[in-house]
């Protein structure tokens, strides 16, 4: 259950100098869809041989339950 004041998009600016003006506040109904599949390089260059090989071992915890 999702509380009714739960803020779900809550955007902030980040101020490096206070002195600048703010930027003005965007508000958009859905965010653009981008297939990332499509991507491509800009510039197309052959991959290097590896000197280092690094191994990663992950693991995780399914066993929580949920609050409701």
């Amino acid at each position: 259950m999702v509380p009714d004041d739960l803020v779900l998009n809550n955007t902030i600016q980040i101020i490096y100098n206070s002195n600048a003006p703010q930027a003005e506040p965007a508000t958009y109904d859905a965010p653009a869809v981008l297939d990332d599949t499509e991507l491509v390089p800009v510039v197309i260059r052959p991959m290097i041989d590896h000197d280092i090989e690094f191994t990663l071992n992950a693991f995780f915890d399914v066993s929580c339950s949920i609050l409701l």
